[in-house]
């Protein structure tokens, strides 16, 4: 009971924590500014994010921390925390991902239902990757906003509505802060802390 308390408030905390500073005012849009950017996000294929997820549904969720490496179109992502039970490991392709909970390692090539028991939710790792990156995901019709400086600030795509506040930049790189996506009741919240790029120094089994 008091483990279940404790992720409900830290979920709490971290979506509140986000809502309590004021938006960025977006000026005019700059659609060749995007397109420019659009064309170099497209060629990083080698990357990684540390960071806060937090995933609600309306009647429950979780949250903790996130680290993902990206070598495509190899992925790893590691999540600890107050994630129900602890933390887990999913690495592989998008094709084809290994679980690892500590206790057991299996083999999926749909992770969702695992994610959505795990997590709270249901998270789209497909277009989640893309989504970190600030750009759509290659399948749908996306619908997007992008800012004065060619900045995505708004998305539409595969049901999801997804919201861009803050950017950092690494190495050259302008990539995103923070992130909010909802669909329905369900809402993920991602945080990035800290950009590698590119993380090619990273050995992913």
């Amino acid at each position: 009971m008091r483990g279940s308390l404790l992720a409900a408030l830290v979920l709490a905390t971290l979506f509140a924590a986000c809502t309590r500073l004021p938006p960025k005012p977006i000026g005019p849009a700059n659609e060749a500014a995007w397109q420019q950017r659009l064309a170099k996000l497209r060629t990083l294929s080698d990357w990684q994010l540390s960071g806060r997820i937090a995933i609600d549904n309306g009647d429950q969720g979780g949250s903790g921390s996130l680290t993902w490496v990206e070598h495509a179109p190899r992925l790893e992502l590691t999540f600890s925390g107050p994630f129900g039970i602890g933390g887990f490991r999913i690495y592989g392709t998008p094709n084809g991902l290994f679980i690892d909970t500590g206790d057991k390692t299996f083999y999926t090539s749909d992770p969702a239902h695992f994610l959505a028991r795990r997590l709270g939710g249901p998270l789209p790792v497909d277009s989640l990757r893309y989504w970190a990156l600030g750009m759509p995901a290659p399948d749908g019709s996306p619908r997007i906003r992008v800012d004065q400086d060619g900045l995505l600030r708004h998305l539409e795509q595969n049901g999801w509505s997804i919201d861009y506040d803050r950017f950092q930049t690494t190495n050259g790189w302008t990539l995103p802060a923070r992130l909010q996506a909802r669909r329905g009741q369900v809402k993920i919240k991602l945080v990035v802390e800290s950009w590698a790029v590119p993380a090619g120094t990273v050995i992913l089994n």
